[in-house]
């Protein structure tokens, strides 16, 4: 094939999809793990600012140290993406839509993973959090300054790629074989907004250890059938990928 048409881009659907499809990715069990670890850091660094009756304080702290971590998750994300597209539209490269057909194959391979955990828990393939980000998310909120914040979320982001990265390595595939390349962007950066939006909804849900401790026992009860909702969507999303390469 020779890419999707140029007007595909410009379609009203294509949008709220990118935008939904970011969404999804953003409730990835890996990262709802990294962001209540976060969370609970950052409301036990800013405890005492609470306590002391300085609500508003505490407030604007949160939110600085909060869009410092979210800043850094969304720039790593964009600009990996923005780098993989730069690369899949290489000459050599484009013709054959080979980087597409690699990340499907990756795609496909990573969502069959994420599903097969869900039927096999303690198998031999596991795609979940690597247990350093424990302590990586304790250091890094404790001094609760925006920059600090901001190398968390980068930091923490990298980490989080094979295990939260299948959809948008599928995402990306599809995207780089779109004409209109300037649509492409354009819907790289909409995905990515959705991809942070989880995080931003759960900042402004868990402002108290109450409502924290409500989104851990939702993330608790949910988390594997979300991981197989996910698992399929990746495996779907990279079977598209192929079929259109």
């Amino acid at each position: 094939m020779h890419g999707i048409p140029l007007g595909a881009a410009d379609s009203p659907w294509v949008i709220p999809l990118a935008l939904g499809a970011g969404f999804l990715d953003g409730l990835n069990p890996c990262a709802i793990t990294v962001l209540i670890l976060f969370v609970g850091a950052l409301l036990t660094t800013v405890g005492s600012a609470v306590a002391g009756g300085h609500a508003q304080v505490a407030r604007l702290r949160i939110w600085t140290v909060a869009g410092g971590y979210i800043t850094g998750v969304f720039l790593l994300y964009l600009l990996l993406g923005l780098g993989f597209l730069q690369f899949a539209w290489l000459a050599p490269l484009s013709r054959g839509h080979l980087a597409t057909r690699v990340a499907g194959v990756g795609a496909v391979i990573l969502g069959l993973a994420m599903a097969a955990e869900y039927f096999y828990p303690e198998g031999p393939v596991r795609v979940r959090t690597p247990d350093s980000l424990h302590g990586l998310v304790r250091r890094w909120t404790r001094p609760a300054s925006g920059g600090a914040a901001f190398v968390a979320g980068v930091l923490i982001g990298l980490c989080t790629i094979p295990c939260g990265g299948g959809l948008y390595l599928a995402v990306g595939g599809v995207l780089a074989l779109l004409e209109n390349r300037a649509g492409a962007l354009v819907l790289l950066l909409v995905y990515n907004v959705g991809f942070v939006l989880p995080l931003v909804l759960v900042v402004l849900a868990a402002t108290s250890r109450a409502a924290l401790l409500r989104i851990s026992r939702w993330h608790v009860r949910s988390r594997e059938a979300l991981r197989l909702a996910l698992g399929l969507l990746v495996t779907a999303t990279g079977l598209l990928a192929l079929a259109l390469a």
